[in-house]
């Protein structure tokens, strides 16, 4: 069985690097190599080349780790939404119960 802490730090470092590849994702959308390299070190096609292939492969590592973590979530339970509407259902059951046993006194008082 794994730990509640294993699970905690999974989550945890599965956040961080979903949001790291969000963020550098954001940041060199428009990047090019040419504002670290000289201008003349490469010829333009170059550049684009490896600026797309940058591009491609954080679309790749960042489409892989959302399908992964969702996966993950669903896969392993983590998602199940019953405990949002937990005390909602109980507190159906509870006045449904009462409503019910209200009219079945409401209806021997009548007879």
């Amino acid at each position: 069985m794994v730990r509640k802490k294993t699970i905690y730090k999974v989550i945890k470092y599965g956040m961080i690097i979903i949001a790291c590849i969000i963020a550098f994702k954001t940041i060199f959308h428009d990047f090019k190599l040419e504002y670290l390299i000289s201008w003349n070190a490469f010829s333009n096609w170059w550049i684009d080349t490896y600026v797309g292939l940058f591009k491609m492969i954080l679309s790749i590592i960042l489409g892989i780790t959302l399908i992964w973590g969702i996966g993950w979530l669903f896969g392993n339970g983590c998602m199940h939404f019953s405990f949002l509407f937990s005390d909602i259902i109980q507190n159906h059951r509870y006045f449904h119960e009462l409503w019910r046993s209200e009219n079945t006194i409401t209806q021997f008082e009548e007879v």
